[in-house]
């Protein structure tokens, strides 16, 4: 099982057409996860009656009466239209300000998370791994301690030392029995951080109307510093911005669909704004959302098809270490995937824990140490 014996055993170009096989699979995925989510927000838009009333814009109609949009609510679960006096439905009892119990905010990716891992923190090492010779460092000190009782030893890093590490396997002989794993977790932070430098001019309307208003605080959001908080940002802006693009296309068929909507945009759009809001929401916003939603479920085959997907936004701008990540994380489930499909669905099954044992926890290991009470 040592990366040893199989982490070159395929020629160039059998590596080529791995490579591409397991991207035509991820973009399958991708596109048939797109169209579930377009399915739940048509459904969302009959039920709350937005473009289902007579054949009306609900949302322009109901402009013209202030008095309307101030003294009721819409139960987003049944719909019923109820007077503004509390929160919870007299229909169903669904209660507007809170999800119910049990609620999985990643509902549409099944679980696939495993027991939760055992924890135990070595020693630091001291050392800023920004540089190829830092990172050597890094990768001697744990080969000497880390393969004294194993056999192999994967190790998951962020993305600059994932690519330094492989230039020093690439380059040096003795650490043949190291799996080097790009972490999850912080390909998603860059990730996220992406979308917003290029997407800036429009999402800087949302986030001033989200109460980010001094440049100041719009600066900090735009470089993403806080992670949770761009989860939320770009949650908001891919809800908000489907149900407007799909809001547009239901009033011109009488019977749609998910199906019949991805058609129209190819063949009927022109609007070239369309076209930049229809890639931004249903391409990298989705993408985004689906890499979360797959690791915090470990769901590998999804967790894929959103970097493969997503990861087309680092050519746009200068990200030359994350092109080269997705490139050998691909290589390495080539060369993997055509040695051993034991060894490979091990590889699938471990990609995120959950240290609570939560099922809807998952981390990537490169951010599992948090979770570490006095680490």
């Amino acid at each position: 099982m040592s990366p040893r014996h199989w982490i070159n055993h395929l020629s160039p170009a059998d590596v080529t057409d791995k490579v591409s096989m397991l991207e035509v699979s991820a973009k399958k995925t991708f596109r048939h996860y797109r169209v579930g989510f377009i399915t739940e927000k048509l459904d969302t838009l009959k039920r709350e009656n937005h473009a289902f009333r007579d054949g009306a814009d609900y949302v322009t109609a109901s402009a013209h009466n202030t008095d309307m949009l101030n003294d009721v609510n819409i139960c987003r679960k049944c719909g019923f239209v109820f007077p503004n006096e509390g929160s919870a439905c007299p229909t169903c009892h669904y209660d507007l300000k809170f999800h119910d119990n049990g609620y999985d905010p990643y509902y549409r990716t099944p679980c696939q998370l495993g027991p939760a891992p055992v924890q135990h923190l070595g020693e630091p090492i001291l050392v800023n791994p920004s540089s190829k010779e830092a990172v050597k460092e890094v990768l001697l000190k744990i080969r000497d301690e880390g393969l004294k009782t194993r056999e192999w030893l994967p190790v998951w890093s962020d993305g600059v030392p994932y690519i330094y590490g492989n230039q020093v396997k690439d380059e040096e002989k003795g650490f043949e029995d190291i799996l080097l794993r790009a972490g999850m977790g912080h390909f998603e932070m860059n990730f996220g951080k992406a979308i917003l430098n290029i997407a800036w001019p429009f999402i800087e309307q949302i986030v001033h109307e989200l109460g980010f208003r001094s440049p100041k605080a719009k600066e900090v959001v735009k470089k993403g510093a806080n992670h949770h908080r761009t989860r939320q940002i770009l949650g908001t802006l891919l809800d908000a911005v489907s149900l407007e693009l799909l809001f547009d296309y239901v009033k011109t068929d009488p019977t749609p669909s998910a199906e019949r909507y991805l058609k129209w945009v190819d063949e009927e759009v022109e609007n070239p704004s369309y076209m930049f809001l229809f890639d931004l929401c249903f391409t990298y916003l989705l993408a985004f959302h689906l890499l979360t939603e797959s690791v915090r479920k470990n769901h590998a085959e999804r967790m894929l098809a959103a970097q493969v997907t997503g990861g087309t936004l680092f050519y746009v701008r200068h990200h030359p270490k994350y092109r080269e990540l997705i490139l050998r994380d691909l290589i390495m489930r080539a060369q993997c995937l055509d040695y051993s499909k034991e060894l490979y669905e091990f590889l699938q099954q471990t990609q995120a824990f959950s240290v609570t044992g939560a099922q809807n926890r998952g981390q990537s290991p490169d951010f599992l140490h948090e979770e570490v009470p006095n680490r």
